[in-house]
């Protein structure tokens, strides 16, 4: 529901006696402050997430290097499907990294962003009627 287009407003509704009190009015600095928090946790998420997909990647690509060589010294003995396997099976060990890189930081990039909108929010303290 968050839109780039224009700019978030809050709008909280309290009785009439406690919209003027010290907490209400301390309320759009706590609202901010929380999703300043919020933002920052993800973006800590996301690097823990690129840091662990940096390390996964380099472990995968040693395991993927061992394969193709294990697969090479094979050749000789004839084994085709020992050969094939330890070729698909070295690729498999790239996919969880590869998986991290093309879509597992969107949805955590995205939450920081809305986060952040909502640390920016106007935030309105209304009085119910009454």
């Amino acid at each position: 529901e968050i839109g780039r287009a224009h700019a978030l407003r809050v709008i909280v509704h309290l009785p009439a006696a406690e919209a003027s009190s010290d907490d209400a009015r301390s309320l759009p600095g706590a609202v901010a402050h929380y999703f300043r928090y919020r933002a920052d946790q993800c973006r800590i998420e996301l690097r823990r997430l690129l840091q662990r997909g940096a390390i996964s990647s380099a472990v995968a690509l040693v395991f993927l290097a061992s394969c193709l060589s294990l697969r090479t010294t094979l050749t000789s003995s004839g084994s085709e499907v020992l050969e094939e396997g330890l070729l698909i099976i070295g690729w498999v060990g790239l996919w969880r990294p590869v998986e991290i890189f093309l879509y597992d930081w969107w949805p955590i990039w995205q939450r920081q962003r809305r986060f952040e909108a909502l640390a920016k929010a106007d935030v309105t303290l209304a009085p119910l009627p009454g």
